[in-house]
């Protein structure tokens, strides 16, 4: 299996005297680039590595470029799946043509897109989700550049991509989709999207990284949000970091309007779930974030193998609320977590409470004098 990485492919006649396009399983484009780009070609595991370690790649002509790129596309038979970057196209690229997605969507199983939603917009518009029969594993990466946080507001254009594309797109996958994962970066808001999502019952990992403040309720209502989540119970992963960026990730507004969305979200229902295996949390430093995530901890402790709380770092009390929540026989087999000072009540904490842990990630602010001492003499008795 090789995964391939191009750029353009303009100019990639060699990849196919290479004989390497059929081998290909996973591929990775960018439909246009500058003059000179010189990109890696990454294959795992083949002897060629060598040989196809870089590809000088120049532009010609758009109506040339356009015709190689698709003569060199078509000779790539088993693409499973297909990661497209579309950042700021130029107006004299057809993105659709370039991206190749007509050739490969028949026998994809997983679909990145990343780039500006305009750019995803003019992929999404001639390609309908029919034509996308095996795919089960959607990525969207928004990461449309705006240089004022209040030009984050969608315009018009932005939500007709959302309502009339996107949205109608992902929804027409809903009985095949197994996994669903979002990104926006920076100011990109995604919040008319959920209020617009179907039911996916074969949902399975869902993945969510977006700051609250300038993804999720900039108008003040991620209630979409909420009603995914609680349509989603059933979900057996979950990675959901929303935290505020810029000054926001400070006390303010937007802490306050976060901390308000996770006491509303689990009155309703939204963090009830009894199925995860896996858990990566953003809980913030509020007791309604942190009341969230000791809900999703308690509900599916059977089933929880590996959990990672990011980005706050809690002191013995809160360390000993995870652990008593995930109970006392947890079958979990990771933990990272975040640690104000290590000291050895918390590491014979550790060790009576997830006594199962094949892996534990500690990030800790201090550590108290005991533990360095408790160290040096186990380093002594070793050697």
């Amino acid at each position: 299996m090789i995964r391939l990485l191009l750029c353009l492919l303009s100019n990639l006649t060699t990849a196919r005297n290479l004989n390497i396009a059929t081998r290909v399983r996973t591929l990775e484009l960018m439909p246009y680039a500058g003059l000179n780009d010189v990109q890696e070609v990454k294959s795992h595991g083949s002897k060629l590595d060598s040989l196809l370690h870089r590809l000088k790649i120049t532009k010609p002509a758009p109506p040339v470029e356009t015709v190689l790129i698709e003569t060199t596309l078509s000779t790539f038979t088993n693409v499973v799946s297909l990661i497209l970057n579309i950042t700021d196209p130029p107006p004299d690229v057809d993105l659709h043509r370039a991206s190749g997605i007509t050739l490969f969507s028949n026998n994809l199983t997983t679909l990145s897109l990343r780039g500006h939603l305009k750019a995803i917009g003019n992929i999404l518009v001639q390609s309908p989700s029919t034509a996308f029969p095996c795919l089960n594993d959607l990525s969207i990466e928004l990461n449309d550049r705006r240089v004022h946080v209040s030009e984050s507001r969608l315009d018009s254009n932005d939500l007709q991509v959302i309502n009339t594309l996107l949205a109608p797109f992902m929804n027409g996958l809903s009985e095949n989709l197994e996994a669903i994962s979002l990104a926006a970066w920076p100011q990109v808001d995604i919040s008319p999207l959920f209020e617009r999502l179907d039911v996916f019952p074969n949902l399975r990992r869902f993945s969510l990284l977006a700051p609250f403040n300038t993804a999720l309720s900039i108008n003040g209502d991620a209630s979409g949000l909420t009603r995914f989540l609680v349509n989603h119970l059933h979900l057996q992963s979950m990675d959901l970091r929303i935290r505020p960026t810029g000054l926001a990730m400070g006390p303010g507004d937007a802490s306050k309007r976060l901390a308000s969305w996770f006491r509303e979200s689990q009155n309703k229902g939204a963090f009830d779930f009894t199925r995860l295996k896996r858990l990566q949390m953003y809980a913030f430093d509020s007791d309604e974030g942190m009341q969230a995530l000791l809900n999703c901890l308690r509900e599916s402790q059977k089933t929880l193998e590996h959990v990672v709380i990011r980005d706050y770092y809690m002191n013995y009390d809160k360390v000993e609320g995870v652990l008593n929540a995930l109970g006392d026989d947890s079958p979990l087999r990771v933990l990272r977590i975040n640690i104000e000072n290590l000291n050895l009540e918390i590491m014979e904490l550790f060790s009576k409470k997830v006594p199962h842990a094949h892996r534990l990630r500690l990030f800790v602010k201090a550590v108290d004098a005991s533990v360095s001492l408790f160290l040096k003499s186990a380093f002594k008795r070793c050697f």
